[in-house]
């Protein structure tokens, strides 16, 4: 074949990536759907001839059957689905894996460094240029471009990225994904791959260049970075530290420093994340909008609905000054279906756990259960961050998120496999 299977994926997140400005700037469904279109026809072209298999275990079919009646029955019933994002990141999720794990031989350690390493790199790169590009009066360039689409997010000027208001005098930046969540997210995951891989390979010739990639990132992240985003650093942080002992022991070790600089420097450092709440009545505002949001749609949603969903139907018009991501698809396909969705993200952070006897010993396969783990933290990362805004599940975020999970998984199923945890 021109590109082999496993690459596959790799090139739809790619193509997806670089969608959201095409999609913005033609208003149109067809392209914000291309990577998915081309993704769904490569499958069935591959599994006709025999070259991909589609064969699900007990959990994918009953999720996928769950999501295709939910999906039918909020059709008849008028209020139309509730979230697409959400079935189409199942969709490649379940298509992406199927595609890394046709020959999972094929798939080492350094072609997962390379895939993930060149998609982010990517964003930054257009970080980087949007930034100079509107430090320069370019800023109605990209306005033009994505700034009035109908079938995507568009873009924005009047985000909050504090540092680059402060000394920029300007909104924040809003990335390839079209929004400064995305925006801040992609620096800050881009910031924890490389500063990984920087911390475990230091002593080889490759540091420069891994320090460099670091340095740029942490820059991009510092001023792009929002109070969402600071809030998964913070989890991203505290997950680290459940992971690797050794970062437990030194926390340990140095308590009475780390104690002494919260001391001194904790109020400091709380404003710094948490830039956006300057005093009580910031905190009341958030919780009055949340308050607000709950009543309306308690006098405008039945019981019904509130278990089944709520679709898509006047959605929009009740939730959008919540900026309660989580909330929106709660309401949009309801509790029942929520609690469903539970069972495969506990099952997933179950597994991750699982290795971590491995990731802090000497074992062979440490070093794949390393890859597992950093992949399984940024996935996680990327679902938390629906708390807010929903660019986890919309155009190019979804694919880079399901990416993470499906690698995640095959990492999984390596290390459980003694012949496969020994082609790392």
């Amino acid at each position: 074949m021109i590109i082999r299977i496993c690459k596959i994926p790799f090139a739809i997140v790619i193509l997806a990536s670089i969608t959201p400005f095409i999609a913005a700037y033609t208003d149109s469904k067809l392209v914000a759907l291309m990577a998915d279109l081309i993704l769904i026809i490569s499958a069935i072209i591959l599994a006709a001839s025999g070259k991909l298999k589609l064969n699900m275990s007990f959990m994918p079919i009953v999720l996928l059957l769950i999501l295709l009646i939910h999906s039918v029955l909020s059709i008849i019933d008028g209020r139309g689905i509730g979230s697409g994002g959400i079935i189409l990141f199942f969709i490649e999720l379940f298509l992406f894996y199927k595609m890394l794990n046709v020959n999972p031989l094929k798939v080492n350690l350094s072609d997962i460094y390379k895939w993930i390493s060149w998609i982010y790199i990517m964003h930054l790169i257009f970080l980087v240029f949007e930034l100079l590009a509107r430090t320069a009066g370019f800023t109605d360039f990209f306005v033009n471009i994505a700034g009035s689409s109908t079938v995507t997010s568009i873009y924005k000027t009047y985000n909050t990225a504090g540092l680059l208001f402060i000394y920029f005098k300007m909104s924040g930046l809003n990335s390839l994904l079209l929004g400064s969540q995305s925006a801040s997210q992609l620096a800050l995951f881009g910031s924890v791959w490389f500063l990984s891989f920087y911390t475990l390979e230091r002593k080889q010739f490759k540091l420069s260049k891994l320090l460099i990639l670091v340095i740029i990132f942490i820059t991009m992240y510092v001023l792009s970075s929002t109070m969402t985003s600071n809030v998964l650093m913070l989890l991203i942080f505290m997950l680290f530290i459940l992971f690797f002992n050794d970062l437990k022991l030194f926390i340990i070790k140095k308590w009475p420093f780390i104690f002494f600089i919260m001391i001194i420097f904790g109020n400091w450092i709380f404003e710094a994340i948490f830039f956006r709440i300057n005093n009580e009545e910031d905190i009341l505002i958030y919780l009055s909008i949340i308050e607000s949001v709950l009543e309306t749609l308690s006098k405008n949603i039945s019981l019904y609905e509130l278990i089944v969903g709520w679709g898509r139907v006047s959605l929009e018009g009740i939730l959008s000054l919540s900026d309660f991501g989580i909330g929106a698809l709660v309401i949009q396909i309801g509790l029942l279906m929520f609690v469903f969705l539970l069972w495969p993200i506990i099952y997933f952070v179950k597994n991750i756990f699982s290795i971590r006897k491995i990731l802090n010993s000497c074992h062979p396969s440490s070093r794949l259960a390393f890859m597992a783990t950093i992949n399984g933290i940024l996935g996680i990362a990327w679902l938390a961050s629906l708390i807010h805004y929903t660019p986890a599940i919309e155009l190019g975020g979804r694919q880079i998120f399901a990416f993470h999970i499906a690698l995640t998984l095959l990492l999984l199923h390596k290390l459980k496999s003694p012949i496969l945890s020994a082609t790392v």
